[in-house]
């Protein structure tokens, strides 16, 4: 039998929770979400999108932060960071997304969301909802370091006994393209900062632990699956695409 039982009345009131009367539905969401916290630390708050139930059973969530959301035929980094969502998935974490630029086309984010991942596309709801569920998240995970001093700073307060996770791609060194410049102090003083460095090269990896005088590098790369080639050219007037 239920603990408690919460009555709706539906109405064609607008879609607007800015004012009037659906202004209240987030309200007294959060208002049950706060009395019930303890029972409910493994739900999360409505952003109008539906969800997996099994996300509710999960290990915990983990925040992905990118700079912009991914779109699979736009970039290879969008492919990288989709593909770092899907492992988080398959460990049984519950996967949280946000980004800097919220620009993608419909379908990516159609396609984000039936698979299960929690997008947000309003810093402020995101900030509120993950304070929520502090307690839930295991890690987080900034892929760029724009997008770590972005969130960095304000989720280690949300959260300051999760994982953190600086994922820098790509080294930057105090002169452009000038490996021998050393890598530039901004990056370095990252590793005294976060439990785990990224980068996507070996070699680099291997000099960011030099030269930051820690252990904490690894390598996360985007894996791609190979596929058959169109052999024949008669329509591609001379152009071939690979």
């Amino acid at each position: 039998f239920p603990v408690t039982i919460k009555i709706c009345f539906p109405v064609t009131i607008g879609r607007s929770t800015d004012s009037g009367l659906k202004k209240y539905q987030i309200a007294n969401n959060r208002k049950l979400f706060a009395k019930w916290e303890t029972d409910l630390r493994n739900h999360w708050e409505d952003v109008g999108v539906p969800r997996f139930e099994a996300t509710r059973n999960s290990k915990g969530i983990v925040v992905v932060g990118d700079r912009q959301l991914p779109s699979l035929t736009r970039d290879a980094g969008s492919i990288r960071t989709v593909q770092i969502i899907r492992h988080i998935q398959a460990l049984g974490y519950h996967a949280v997304l946000v980004c800097i630029d919220n620009s993608t086309t419909q379908v990516d984010l159609d396609s984000l969301q039936s698979t299960g991942v929690e997008v947000h596309q309003d810093l402020k709801n995101f900030y509120d909802s993950i304070s929520l569920r502090s307690e839930r998240v295991r890690a987080i995970w900034t892929i760029r370091q724009e997008v770590y001093d972005f969130f960095g700073e304000r989720l280690k307060q949300i959260a300051p006994s999760a994982i953190f996770i600086a994922d820098l791609m790509d080294l930057k060194y105090r002169k452009n393209y000038n490996p021998e410049s050393g890598i530039a102090h901004s990056q370095l003083e990252i590793a005294n900062q976060v439990d785990h460095v990224i980068l996507v090269s070996e070699v680099e990896a291997q000099e960011y632990n030099r030269q930051s005088q820690t252990s904490k590098t690894s390598i996360v790369w985007a894996e791609y699956e190979p596929q058959k080639s169109e052999t024949n050219w008669k329509d591609s007037k001379g152009v071939i695409f690979v």
